[in-house]
C-alpha cells in the first residue's frame, strides 16, 4: 500500500510538471533542444524627428540575440549566455560579456539586445560568438551563433541626412567613389498596409538623393549602395 501511495505521488509530480503548475527547475527535461541566432546590426543610426524642424541625428544600435526551444512550456524558461570575441573585440565593438534570455510562457522564442560601440574607425565587418550556457529546464544548450558587426551606418558618414518636411528625406553626399551608384531608401508607414518603401534618384558618386513618402509617414532610411557584386566564380 505504500508502495502505491509513492507511485501516485510520484505520477502527480510529472503531471504538475507537465503542466506547468510547478517551478521550471523541478521540470527539468533533457528533450529540450535550443538554438541561437546572433543576428545583425550596423555600428550606428541615423534619424530623424517627426516633427518640424525634423532635426536628424546619431543613436547608437544594439545587436538582436533570439534564442529559441524546441518545445514551449507553459511557464517562462531562462537560458543562460555568454559572447566570445572572434574579429570584433569585447569593450571595443560591443559592450556585453553574460547574461540571460527569457523566453514567454508558450513561446518558441525570447530576444536580448547587446550593445553595439560606435568606435568611428572604419574596418571591416566584425564577428563575435554566441554560446549558450545554461537553462532553467535542462536539456541541450550546446548551440552557438554568430553576430556581425557591419561598418558604420545605413548612412555612411561622409554623408549629410535631412528632412524637408515629414515625408521628403534627403542623403547628400561629397566624398563617395566615383563609380559608386548608390540611392535613399526610406521606410514609409502606410494605413492599412503596413510599410512601403520610397527611393530616391540613382546617384554615381557625388550627389543628392531625395525620396518621398506619399501619403504615407516616414519611419527609417538607409543609403543603398547600388555597385554590382563580382560573381564568386569568373
Amino acid at each position: 500500500m505504500r508502495n502505491v501511495s509513492r507511485l501516485f505521488v510520484a505520477a502527480a509530480a510529472v503531471a504538475m510538471a507537465t503542466l506547468g503548475m510547478v517551478p521550471a527547475a523541478q521540470a527539468a527535461s533533457p528533450n529540450n533542444t535550443f538554438s541561437v541566432n546572433g543576428g545583425f546590426a550596423s555600428e550606428y543610426e541615423r534619424s530623424c524627428q517627426a516633427v518640424a524642424p525634423f532635426a536628424c541625428s546619431f543613436s547608437a544600435t544594439s545587436m538582436p540575440v533570439t534564442v529559441s526551444i524546441s518545445s514551449p512550456r507553459s511557464y517562462p524558461v531562462t537560458v543562460g549566455y555568454a559572447l566570445e570575441s572572434m574579429t570584433a573585440t569585447n569593450g571595443v565593438d560591443y559592450t556585453a560579456t553574460t547574461g540571460t534570455v527569457t523566453i514567454p510562457a508558450g513561446a518558441f522564442w525570447g530576444r536580448v539586445q547587446i550593445p553595439i560601440v560606435n568606435d568611428g574607425i572604419a574596418e571591416v565587418t566584425e564577428e563575435f560568438r554566441v554560446r549558450l550556457t545554461s537553462s532553467s529546464v535542462g536539456g541541450n544548450f550546446s548551440a552557438t551563433g554568430v553576430a556581425r558587426i557591419f561598418d558604420g551606418g545605413q548612412v555612411p558618414y561622409d554623408c549629410t541626412l535631412s528632412k524637408s518636411d515629414l515625408a521628403t528625406t534627403t542623403i547628400s553626399c561629397a566624398n563617395r567613389p566615383v563609380d559608386q551608384p548608390w540611392k535613399v531608401v526610406v521606410n514609409c508607414q502606410d494605413i492599412g498596409m503596413g510599410y512601403i518603401q520610397a527611393s530616391g534618384p540613382v546617384i554615381t558618386g557625388n550627389g543628392t538623393s531625395t525620396a518621398v513618402c506619399s501619403p504615407a509617414a516616414y519611419v527609417s532610411v538607409y543609403f543603398a549602395d547600388l555597385t554590382p557584386v563580382p560573381p564568386i566564380f569568373p
